[in-house]
């Protein structure tokens, strides 16, 4: 087997370094907006307007209020609609963060995320709050890559080329890990090195054994 050398390592977000439950916002946001299966062009619609929010596309202001008129019932207040789409978000492991402080005197990091402003305002604001880290993106990664200030997602081969010609990657010294086999394997198309993640697996020990077995 061919060894390789690993300059880089890009982080996904969500089910990464972030714990997640995507049931959850759907649980949440079918309980507000009284939607039922029945409800399949208003739950279509649902999916589009949170396409168009992770691109960018729209403002956080037009996506409540777009989400708020697909309800069959009364109209929920716009701080209700935030707190649905946050469910999702469970927390953090801090040995993550140790994690991160040791991988990048050793690599470059890079965080790359289909993700929204409101998930983002929720995510820092937790960090500040109950963890006492007060600058995440500049602590841990050289750059980070939200879909929403970039205009692309995963696992569009658009926002791939996109970081490598940010910051001049060369694909084959690039580690990425992601939960989504989509998304990873796009990367590994473009010549990157992927891991396909469980989040059931712990992080430390699958860069670990992965590194070790091709390094």
């Amino acid at each position: 087997m061919t060894k390789k050398t690993i300059k880089n390592i890009i982080f996904d977000f969500g089910n990464v370094l972030l714990n997640i439950n995507y049931a959850l916002t759907d649980r949440s946001l079918n309980t507000l907006l009284e939607l039922t299966p029945n409800d399949k062009e208003k739950i279509a619609k649902l999916k589009k307007y949170a396409l168009k929010y992770e691109v960018g596309t729209i403002t956080t202001e037009n996506f409540i209020w777009n989400v708020q008129r697909l309800s069959n019932g009364a109209i929920p207040q716009g701080q209700d609609v935030i707190n649905a789409w946050n469910a999702m978000l469970i927390g953090w492991d801090n040995t993550k963060f140790d994690l991160l402080d040791k991988l990048k005197t050793q690599y470059h990091l890079y965080l790359l995320s289909n993700t929204n402003e409101i998930h983002i305002t929720w995510a820092m604001r937790d960090l500040k709050r109950n963890h006492n880290i007060v600058d995440f993106e500049d602590r841990f990664f050289k750059k980070v890559y939200y879909s929403h200030l970039i205009n692309l997602r995963k696992p569009e081969s658009e926002i791939y080329e996109f970081v490598m010609e940010d910051v001049n990657l060369i694909p084959n010294e690039t580690l990425f890990i992601d939960d989504l086999l989509e998304n990873t394997s796009m990367a590994s198309s473009l010549g990157w090195n992927v891991i396909h993640h469980d989040p059931k697996n712990d992080l430390g020990t699958v860069i670990q054994d992965w590194i070790l077995n091709n390094t």
